[in-house]
């Protein structure tokens, strides 16, 4: 049988819109899909200060603490050049590329659907991870 999770990120910015009443559970059940397990993926923030979103699937949390620790343990070499965006800066790629690089190290199933945490489907026919 195939197993998909879903993961989502916040960090201390916009991890309160992840822990409003529903939140969780709303975004991942717009998926429509009956998922293996939930990953949260906290970039410098602490989820012990939040009250515990409520989610009818299992919920991994993951803590992100040193982003270029994580980056040079992955094999990815800081020393390069890198993209940057020029109408994107509050988004940097190491933010990105961290938060992937942990919900993938952490995940056990065949898939992973990822999610930034305010971000949710509205409307589909059929749930598009089939």
């Amino acid at each position: 049988m195939t197993t998909v999770d879903f993961a989502t990120f916040c960090f201390s910015g916009d991890a309160h819109r992840l822990h409003a009443p529903g939140q969780l559970e709303k975004q991942v059940l717009s998926n429509g899909y009956n998922f293996n397990r939930v990953i949260i993926v906290y970039q410098l923030c602490n989820p012990d200060v939040y009250e515990f979103p409520y989610c009818s699937y299992p919920v991994n949390q993951v803590i992100v603490g040193n982003i270029d620790t994580i980056l040079k343990s992955s094999g990815i070499d800081l020393n390069r050049e890198q993209y940057s965006s020029s109408i994107d800066k509050h988004h940097t790629w190491k933010q990105h590329v961290v938060n992937h690089l942990m919900a993938v190290n952490v995940s056990r199933s065949d898939y992973i659907v990822f999610a930034d945490n305010d971000c949710w489907m509205i409307k589909q026919p059929d749930s598009w991870v089939k």
